[in-house]
């Protein structure tokens, strides 16, 4: 019997550190299911959302706006919004978002070739992209606290490039407005 009692001692702290760090799981991704936006880690979690939407706006209003193109620059934005929109109203705790950045990738290397203000942007995006997806399936808990950290990065350079499209976008809509609108009304057939 005290055989049986040791080795049960025995297997339990074998399996101790393996339930704490599932036990740790299951508590992170009870803080950061929105599906209860209440408390104080959740309120932290949408501040710090608005805090680097914040930033992000800041730095738009300081650099310049990068030079889009039509074929890449649609993909880019449409990744980057399910991407950022997942992260901002869904939670920080689902890896398969990451895979709408893939649609970001053709502008970032357009971004790489040309030489241009973006080109070192482009490739830490790509790099901390890459990391992101490799960190994803970690499970130390360091790799994982630098899995969130390189996912929140790449939610403010995500916003940050979709504040440029978004600022770009309505400077040529009010510069160009009227005449727009009055070519999309004759080239417009009827339904």
């Amino acid at each position: 019997m005290g055989q049986l009692a040791s080795s049960i001692g025995a297997s339990s702290q074998l399996i101790a550190p393996r339930r704490n760090f599932v036990w740790f799981s299951i508590l992170l991704m009870n803080i950061t299911n929105s599906h209860t936006r209440v408390g104080p880690i959740n309120t932290w979690s949408l501040a710090s959302v608005a805090a680097v939407t914040a930033v992000a706006l800041a730095l738009v209003r300081r650099t310049s706006t990068p030079v889009l193109t039509i074929k890449t620059a649609y993909s880019m934005v449409i990744g980057m919004s399910i991407f950022t929109g997942l992260f901002a109203f869904i939670g920080t705790n689902f890896n398969y978002k990451l895979v709408f950045l893939i649609f970001a990738v053709p502008q970032m290397l357009q971004w790489i070739r040309c030489h241009n203000v973006y080109r070192d942007f482009a490739f830490t995006f790509l790099t901390v992209m890459t990391l992101a997806f490799w960190l994803s399936a970690q499970a130390t808990y360091w790799l994982f606290l630098l899995k969130e950290l390189m996912n929140w990065c790449l939610f403010g350079m995500s916003t940050f490039v979709l504040l440029h499209f978004l600022f770009a976008s309505l400077t040529l809509r009010l510069e160009h407005g009227p005449h727009l609108r009055s070519q999309t009304a004759q080239g417009s057939s009827p339904r």
